[in-house]
């Protein structure tokens, strides 16, 4: 179980993507508490599952993230609206440091992360509001601390602009789920 430290309430990304004024001033109020799991099929296939409260016990669209590099099936998110995604691992050393988002994506992991080579990759496409994010997530050392962090890449045109969510670690999850 990790909890947000920094993230939305600055942030122009929810702007680009549509989302209205008071929806972006509520979320940048909120406090928001991940439960991540972690699994593998009976044919490797990796799967993780996001599970998030909000301030109040509020709970969202669980993320089921299957890492297979297909696009998976359309769905409804009560935010971002009709969207579909695509998660997959991918080499470090394979993305671009001189792409705009590649570059953002590869930069400023921990040491242990740059030698395993090897990154989170996620794609969310909106089918209404015409936007791409590109997520990754990893470990970066943040004022002497190993922290994990969450980038996302949003464009949309021409326009892009970038996230970096920092967590706290809180508890390992229970098996009460």
């Amino acid at each position: 179980e990790i909890v947000l430290v920094t993230g939305v309430q600055t942030c122009a990304l929810p702007i680009l993507q549509g989302i209205g004024w008071i929806l972006r001033k509520a979320i940048g109020m909120a406090s928001t508490t991940e439960q991540i799991s972690q699994s593998r099929d009976e044919h490797g296939v990796e799967h993780i599952t996001i599970n998030q409260t909000i301030t109040g016990g509020i709970k969202t669209t669980p993320e089921h993230r299957v890492h297979t590099d297909t696009w998976g099936e359309e769905y409804s998110d009560p935010i971002f609206g009709q969207s579909r995604s695509r998660h997959r691992r991918v080499k470090i050393s394979s993305l671009k440091e001189d792409d705009p988002v590649e570059g953002l994506l590869k930069r400023g992991w921990t040491q242990d992360v740059v030698e395993g080579d090897e990154l989170i990759d996620g794609i969310v496409e909106s089918l209404n509001h015409g936007w791409v994010a590109r997520l990754t997530c990893g470990f970066e050392e943040i004022k002497g601390e190993r922290r994990f962090v969450r980038r996302t890449v949003v464009t949309k045109g021409e326009q892009a602009r970038h996230l970096r969510m920092v967590f706290d670690f809180k508890s390992p999850l229970s098996n009460k789920q």
